[in-house]
């Protein structure tokens, strides 16, 4: 990731690959707070893979979001998206038990294409 925190290439080397890997594997593991796991997780997903934006949803005993820890979102993206909350839950159910991670070009498209 750059300093403006755009995504670094999803591309590279093996070798380069290999290496940003194991330092976001010692920036996770360098604390055990929940909050600053989940930002390190999302920052460096989005470094590892090349992509514009990443969500993780901390979900509550029942399985229902009651965080979200973003990246790459502006502060108007991320208040529209808690916005989806409670009518939102169908979506976060739908998304939720994907086995593989969504990719798309444009997620507000993909929500409307579910109906």
């Amino acid at each position: 990731m750059d300093r403006r925190g755009n995504p670094g290439p999803k591309g590279g080397t093996p070798c380069e690959r290999t290496s940003s890997l194991n330092a976001a594997i010692l920036r996770i593991s360098a604390s055990l707070d929940v909050e600053t796991v989940s930002r390190e997780v999302v920052d460096s997903a989005r470094t590892l893979t090349g992509t514009r934006n990443g969500v993780i949803a901390i979900v509550d005993e029942v399985r229902r979001p009651r965080n979200f820890v973003t990246s790459g979102l502006t502060p108007a993206e991320e208040r529209r998206m808690v916005g989806w909350l409670p009518d939102g839950l169908l979506l976060f159910e739908h998304l939720r038990d994907f086995e593989a991670p969504l990719r798309c070009d444009d997620f507000p498209d993909y929500v409307r294409a579910l109906g």
